[in-house]
């Protein structure tokens, strides 16, 4: 048996366990049996907390296929909470922060009782495609601009663009983004998990700065986007000489759904 604790943020939800023995030996297929909604705990991840020499831990983390993926947004915010927890961070004032590593890099975290804020990577990879921005936030992002986004099957019109020719061999998650005068509105389709979720963080940010990218969007702290499970806040500074963004960060707030123990064979 091996203890697990169920997270969620805006409704993106994950399987943690603390890994730093290395007890689990990583199996996609019990990772994919575990992420299960019918026959096993049920997630979109699973993320494994391991040692690391860069960092106060390793995010180790896979989507519900079982596959390693990249820098997930949620994710990194659900596994600081319980790293602050593990007692993996350290205390500053009223909050508790520290470096965690990923396979897209090392990113610092803030933890307050139940808010998070986590830190990504500089963006420069970006190109518009017709009216939509690809653009790749820690995780590749497909960015289509939408006024009806209530009336849009994701799932088939995310599927068509994930599956198509350009992007099929290592995938793009595809969000399906409106912009008005009652806020930012967000609905995305998640490679790995290979449907829509309440809500992805890297593709939130990805919102954000496609919004900037087309004129749509000056702020450039504080901006809150609002996913099916939720809303988020995204903060980032442009380097107009650079093309890049930097200082990027998102925040919002977790929680430990419930914890439990689980076999591993």
């Amino acid at each position: 048996m091996i203890d697990f604790f169920k997270y969620n943020s805006s409704g993106n939800d994950f399987i943690i366990i603390d890994n730093r023995t290395k007890r689990f030996k990583i199996n996609a297929n019990l990772i994919k049996q575990m992420c299960h909604r019918k026959f096993g705990l049920g997630a979109d991840g699973l993320i494994f907390i391991e040692p690391s020499s860069d960092a106060n831990y390793f995010m180790n983390y896979f989507n519900s296929d079982g596959l390693p993926s990249s820098l997930c947004g949620n994710g990194s915010m659900c596994c600081a909470h319980l790293a602050k927890s593990l007692g993996l961070l350290e205390k500053q004032s009223d909050f508790f922060i520290g470096l965690f590593a990923t396979r897209e890099g090392v990113f610092n975290t803030s933890v307050g009782h139940d808010n998070v804020t986590v830190s990504l990577p500089n963006v420069s990879s970006f190109k518009t495609i017709d009216d939509d921005i690809l653009i790749n936030t820690g995780s590749p992002h497909f960015v289509k601009f939408t006024s009806f986004l209530e009336k849009i099957n994701v799932n088939k019109e995310g599927k068509k663009i994930r599956y198509n020719s350009i992007f099929a061999k290592d995938g793009v998650n595809v969000n399906f983004v409106q912009s008005n005068e009652d806020g930012i509105f967000i609905r995305t389709y998640e490679r790995g998990v290979e449907s829509e979720t309440l809500s992805c963080g890297t593709g939130v940010v990805a919102a954000v700065l496609s919004l900037f990218l087309s004129n749509k969007l000056s702020t450039t702290s504080d901006v809150i986007v609002n996913a099916k499970g939720g809303p988020l806040k995204v903060s980032y500074e442009y380097d107009i000489l650079k093309k890049m963004f930097y200082n990027i960060s998102l925040s919002n707030k977790v929680h430990m759904v419930f914890k439990g123990q689980t076999k591993i064979n």
